[in-house]
């Protein structure tokens, strides 16, 4: 994957994040949501490749 698509897609999943945050109940309640988790956790591992394809690390 290249490196733009993967900060494309890095934003696409901090957009979903955001959206669900802002609709979930659960996530307005401040309590632990396992769907944001999964996305939180989505979001790192994009972070994580866009960084080493970055570095050239891969």
């Amino acid at each position: 994957m290249e490196t733009a698509d993967l900060r494309k897609h890095e934003q696409e999943v901090y957009e979903v994040l955001l959206m669900h945050t802002v609709e979930c109940a659960t996530c307005r309640a401040e309590e632990d949501c396992t769907e944001a988790a999964q996305i939180r956790r989505a979001l790192r591992v994009t972070r994580f490749v866009l960084r080493h394809a970055e570095d050239g690390t891969e």
